[in-house]
């Protein structure tokens, strides 16, 4: 459902409360944090403290993360979303700017999508607009393998995916590992299975907000021609590819990450190293 009115009764009756926090400026322009896979708000904190010098801050944990509830599933991906809107409703806020990694980043394209009065900028990092058969394949045995198996397969093969070499010395892995084992396996799979039906390539060419896509050269989770297959779809689309940067750049160089949106929803140039096409 697009443009739906926020004030909607039905939206408060069939979404579910999320956990969120807020920092940064108070009276400046709010900025919608979503995390990646498996993990919560908590992780957007370097990167954040980066935002909060300009903008007001809502880190959110999504539907079966972190502190916000987990209801049976089946889910979907527009479940997530209006998740998110009712809890702007909730709040009062009724233009904000959506940031998404990963994960994070499937969940703001449905916002942009079915809330376009909502979003007045709309950021999309290391994430995809569609899902191949194979795709389908591999998200739906990464629900099977955490309901056979438990969290611990899957956390592992998360962690290598999503940082370089490099990185892995980090705290922050260390970190992402212990958070992932927390996760319950069914919601995990339900995620899972939400992700595995994401296809919005067509949809995407009528959201009208100003939106910057990024990502890193080194991410091999969801390698840059990802990004360029949702640029080439977007009407008012900027993109960004970060030399060096793997899947987590959010948790691996926030700084980074961070000054680079936050000179996009500033509305300063951060001078795409490719054109996107209106396409």
């Amino acid at each position: 459902m697009k443009g739906e009115a926020m004030g909607s009764a039905h939206l408060e009756r069939r979404t579910v409360p999320l956990a969120f926090d807020r920092a940064g400026v108070a009276d400046g322009e709010t900025v919608v944090l979503l995390h990646s896979v498996g993990l919560d708000r908590t992780f957007w904190a370097a990167a954040s403290a980066v935002l909060e010098r300009r903008f007001a801050i809502l880190r959110v944990d999504l539907r079966g993360h972190g502190e916000s509830p987990s209801p049976p599933g089946p889910w979907r991906l527009e479940d997530l979303a209006d998740d998110v809107a009712g809890l702007l409703q909730r709040n009062g806020i009724d233009r904000a700017h959506v940031v998404g990694q990963s994960f994070g980043g499937l969940v703001a394209q449905h916002i942009a999508i079915r809330y376009p009065q909502l979003v007045t900028g709309l950021v999309l990092s290391g994430t995809s607009c569609t899902t191949s058969s194979s795709e389908r394949e591999v998200f739906l045995d990464r629900a099977r393998v955490a309901e056979a198996e438990g969290m611990e397969p899957v956390a592992k093969a998360a962690i290598a995916r999503w940082f370089t070499d490099a990185g892995m010395a980090l705290p922050v892995v260390d970190r992402a590992y212990r958070r992932l084992l927390e996760n319950d396996s069914a919601s995990w799979a339900n995620t899972f299975r939400a992700i595995a039906e994401h296809n919005v390539r067509d949809d995407l060419r009528g959201v009208r907000t100003r939106t910057l896509v990024v990502t890193g050269d080194a991410d091999v989770a969801t390698p840059p021609r990802f990004a360029e297959e949702m640029a080439a779809v977007l009407p008012d689309c900027e993109l960004k590819i970060l030399g060096g940067v793997p899947h987590m750049g959010y948790l691996e160089q926030p700084e980074l990450l961070a000054d680079t949106i936050s000179e996009f929803l500033a509305g300063e140039n951060v001078t795409p190293r490719h054109p996107a096409a209106s396409g």
